[in-house]
């Protein structure tokens, strides 16, 4: 693991007493990565002839165009155009069983990542919305100097601290939330709240309370 550090320090680390912990990533099918970075730099369709969603569920012959490539979350993700849904895609690149490349090229749409992920938690990306939290307790500090929230999207109310931002990928948001406990509590939007509430009972009656 300290071949990974010393990448990041300006003199080789020679201690025991220093360690660099880094998550295991699940492996790709040989050739997977360089062969979609090449198709996205050919803009050439892909097919992926099997595909294993998260529930081990499969898929079978999408046709997409691939247009980015991102690790995040400890795996690797593409970015592609589904023809299947009609709009951009994730896909994890451990999940593909079997891949081809295709002869046939494409016109790459508008298409700006950055913009894309903005305001996910990972790689699960939906409709835009205004979240609205209070932190109080621990928790307020946790979230103030976490370091991915600008202070633009928080400020201080009555001792508490208000997250105010436009998040995409409402379940994970929904998770770390509640994870704070009782010192976080959204406030909006409605919907999200409420779905938060019924988390927490049906967590509440699995301890039998």
């Amino acid at each position: 693991a300290n071949g990974v550090l010393n990448k990041l320090l300006e003199q080789p680390v020679e201690s025991r007493g220093i360690a660099l912990e880094t998550a295991k990533v699940e492996p790709l099918k040989p050739g997977v990565f360089a062969r979609l970075q090449r198709a996205i730099d050919e803009h050439r369709l892909v097919t992926f002839v099997k595909y294993r969603k998260l529930a081990d569920e499969e898929e079978k012959d999408l046709r997409l165009e691939p247009y980015h490539l991102r690790f995040m979350d400890r795996a690797w993700y593409l970015v592609a155009w589904s023809f299947k849904r009609n709009a951009f895609r994730t896909y994890r690149l451990d999940r593909i069983d079997r891949l081809r490349i295709e002869k046939e090229t494409f016109t790459p749409q508008p298409f700006d990542p950055d913009e894309y992920f903005r305001g996910a938690f990972g790689a699960v990306v939906d409709a835009p919305q205004r979240l609205r939290v209070r932190f109080t307790g621990l928790a307020r500090e946790i979230v103030k100097k976490d370091g991915r929230f600008p202070p633009t999207e928080m400020h201080a109310e009555h001792g508490a601290l208000i997250l105010d931002k436009t998040i995409q990928g409402e379940i994970l948001w929904l998770r770390w939330i509640l994870g704070f406990g009782g010192e976080a509590e959204i406030l909006e939007p409605a919907a999200m709240r409420a779905k938060a509430l019924a988390m927490m009972r049906e967590a509440l009656a699995r301890y039998g309370s």
